[in-house]
C-alpha cells in the first residue's frame, strides 16, 4: 500500500540517504518529501496522495497512484 506511485520520490542516492538519517525533517515535511505516518498504512497512503510535493524546479506537483502528476500552482489546494 504504502510503495504505490503516490508515495514514491525518486532521488540520488545522496539525498535518499539524507532523507532515511532523518535529515531536516520539518524541511522535507514542507515540501511534501516526508510524509508523517497516519493510524494506518490506508491512511498514510490517503495522506501521500493529497500532499504535493515540490519539485527542483520550483513547481508544486500532486502525484497519483498511476504515476501522473497534475501541477499545483497553491501547494495547499
Amino acid at each position: 500500500m504504502l510503495d504505490q506511485a503516490s508515495n514514491l520520490v525518486a532521488a540520488c542516492g545522496y539525498c535518499n540517504g539524507y532523507k532515511e538519517a532523518g535529515g531536516d525533517r520539518g524541511d522535507l515535511v514542507a515540501r511534501g518529501l516526508r510524509v508523517e505516518g497516519a493510524s494506518t498504512h490506508a491512511k498514510t497512503a490517503d495522506r501521500a496522495r493529497a500532499t504535493p510535493v515540490l519539485y527542483p524546479d520550483g513547481r508544486w506537483w500532486l502525484l497519483d497512484d498511476d504515476g501522473g502528476k497534475e501541477e499545483r500552482r497553491d501547494p495547499d489546494r
